[in-house]
């Protein structure tokens, strides 16, 4: 004999469901939305100074970030492509400063490592500034190898004009890339250096590029590269 739920019963468990569902998406951001802060760096390109921002992942609470290799390498300025599409004799920028910041402060930070077939960064910030940071967040637990199709949170910043506020994003894992490379593909672009959760608020990985695509750099990866950029 079979049994059916009467479809108002169906209806409000589905509407429960979407309920739970959405208040552990706010908790998830409420609880992660401090692992991302943004760097500041200082390019010299033809004599000129030029400043860019790029987001970073708070990989540990002393003050150790990843970020976009590409962000600390070339900076990411109108000006530096616009030079670069030109043609002009100087066109790989040399970095001059890094820097956190910080309630409108900017505190200084070194390069530990950089890989960029990842085209990730590990930032460290100086000793002597660490009485002035702020207590930082890291990401936390690695997540499983997700699914294609597993919805995950990441994480952008508003403008500047909009006090650099942290919001939600939601994203797919639309491709899992093997070894080699082990990346995962996400629908959302442009989040280079930006952490991404699964829906357990497990830290997956970092935002990246590669070939010109949006990729997810999972945690494992991430971790080696922290582990070896902090035993040099």
């Amino acid at each position: 004999m079979k049994f059916f739920l009467p479809s108002f019963l169906v209806a409000n468990l589905f509407f429960l469901s979407s309920i739970n569902a959405q208040d552990a998406k706010t908790e998830i951001f409420e609880s992660k939305k401090e692992s991302l802060v943004t760097l500041v760096m200082t390019h010299e390109l033809n004599e000129k100074e030029i400043r860019s921002e790029s987001n970073a992942t708070v990989l540990d609470s002393s003050g150790i970030f990843a970020t976009s290799n590409n962000a600390v390498e070339r900076g990411a300025t109108n000006s530096i492509i616009q030079a670069a599409q030109a043609g002009q004799a100087k066109v790989k920028p040399e970095l001059v400063s890094i820097s956190l910041l910080h309630d409108g402060d900017e505190l200084d930070a070194e390069v530990l490592l950089k890989d960029p077939d990842k085209n990730i960064a590990i930032i460290r910030l100086l000793p002597e500034e660490k009485a002035n940071a702020p207590k930082f967040v890291a990401v936390g637990e690695p997540a499983d190898k997700p699914q294609i199709l597993n919805e995950v949170i990441t994480l952008r910043k508003l403008p500047e004009g909009l006090n650099r506020e942290a919001i939600p994003v939601l994203s797919e894992i639309t491709a899992l890339i093997p070894a080699p490379q082990n990346l995962y593909i996400p629908s959302t672009i442009g989040l280079s250096g930006a952490p991404f959760f699964d829906m357990d608020g497990k830290f997956l990985g970092v935002g990246s590029t590669s070939q010109q695509n949006a990729v997810i750099v999972p945690a494992a990866t991430i971790n080696r590269l922290l582990t070896t950029a902090t035993k040099k």
